[in-house]
């Protein structure tokens, strides 16, 4: 179900698939997440699971929003109520392919649970390492516009400056620059997106940064990471 990828200087650990967790249990809505490493470095993490209970902060950190995701007019690729729904409706064959050439590898991820929304949107997520770039290309086959929520969740040890458009990213061995195609990415401060839980019950700071965007067949939304 996990992979953990090794290319050039990064490392990325992802799902290849979700053949096991159709059915009611207490899995995370993170198909199109990621773990990112460079030079075995924590860039981008998840954030765990803190708590169980509704009165406590963290309940709600296995919907997409708290991992390396998307939302499509606020749903995720498959619905919040799964056992209160008919399983076909809930279902979502998940699965990856992946290429390689000597410059580049792209892992791409795709879902079928947006097509509850509409039939033709057939989601892909594009992930393309290469030696000095990381990018996530968010792309769908219908002509009808879309809503599109990106999230990116940062370990705290990154310091990150807000230069207009851009987001510049140091961990005093390397400097990165964070961007999408619509120059409108923003960070999220003092809210519970902002913890990370490596211990139930106990939470501490992560670095957040999202985008919304309209999305359709001819206009997909792409995120870069780029080493400096």
């Amino acid at each position: 179900m996990w992979c953990k990828n090794n290319i050039y200087d990064w490392c990325i650990i992802y799902k290849k698939n979700e053949d096991l967790i159709n059915n009611p249990n207490h899995s995370h809505y993170d198909f199109f997440s990621f773990y990112l490493f460079h030079h075995n470095m924590p860039i981008m993490i998840d954030s765990g699971r803190g708590s169980y209970q509704t009165s406590l902060p963290h309940y709600n950190s296995h919907y997409p929003e708290y991992h390396n995701s998307v939302l499509l007019n606020n749903l995720s690729y498959k619905p919040f109520m799964t056992n209160a729904l008919p399983k076909k409706y809930v279902e979502s064959i998940c699965y990856v392919n992946e290429t390689s050439n000597s410059d580049e590898y792209t892992i791409d991820m795709y879902a079928t649970g947006f097509n509850r929304i509409n039939r033709k949107i057939n989601f892909k997520r594009e992930i393309t390492l290469s030696r000095n770039s990381f990018i996530i290309s968010d792309m769908i086959f219908s002509h009808k516009y879309f809503l599109i929520n990106n999230f990116f969740h940062f370990d705290n040890s990154l310091k990150i400056d807000n230069r207009k458009k851009e987001f510049y990213i140091n961990n005093n061995s390397f400097k990165y620059r964070f961007s999408n195609n619509r120059d409108n990415v923003k960070q999220i401060t003092g809210t519970d997106l902002n913890n990370v839980s490596y211990k139930y019950g106990a939470f501490e700071n992560k670095k957040v940064l999202s985008s919304e965007n309209i999305i359709a067949i001819d206009n997909a939304i792409s995120h870069k990471l780029q080493i400096l």
